[in-house]
Parts: structure tokens; C-alpha cells; sequence
């Protein structure tokens, strides 16, 4: 565990580590907790009910995900 954490040090930049070719690196890091399938879940069946009913959704994604400014 780090002594010290900094506000942008767990943001992922997929575009950065995907162009660094460090796909592996990534896969290997990401943790999945309970609580981001929910969310996910949510999302695609938000997606999935729009698609199949042929229907328009809103949404918005929320929180400090892709909100770091620093670096």
C-alpha cells in the first residue's frame, strides 16, 4: 500500500496505457469491485431496454471517474 495517495493516482487512461501497449498491464490491474457490476449492470440493461424497445434513454454518469485534471 502507498505511504501517501495523490488525487489523480487510481484515475486509468485508457487511451494512454492502450497506446503504450500496456494492455496487459492494465487488464492485470483493474479491480473490479461489487459495487462497479452493479453499476455496469445497470448501465447495459439501461442500454439493452432502449435497444429493444426501440426507445430513446437518458442518462448520466456521475463522480470522479475521468474528472482528474491534474497530469
Amino acid at each position: 500500500m502507498p505511504e501517501v495517495v495523490h488525487q489523480c493516482d487510481f484515475v486509468l487512461r485508457l487511451t494512454q496505457r492502450l497506446q503504450a501497449g500496456g494492455r496487459r498491464q492494465t487488464l492485470q490491474q483493474y479491480v473490479v469491485t461489487p459495487q462497479l457490476v452493479e453499476y455496469f449492470d445497470q448501465a447495459l440493461s439501461l442500454v439493452g431496454s432502449g435497444a429493444l424497445g426501440n426507445s430513446s434513454k437518458g442518462a448520466y454518469l456521475h463522480g470522479s471517474f475521468g474528472t482528474c485534471a491534474a497530469g
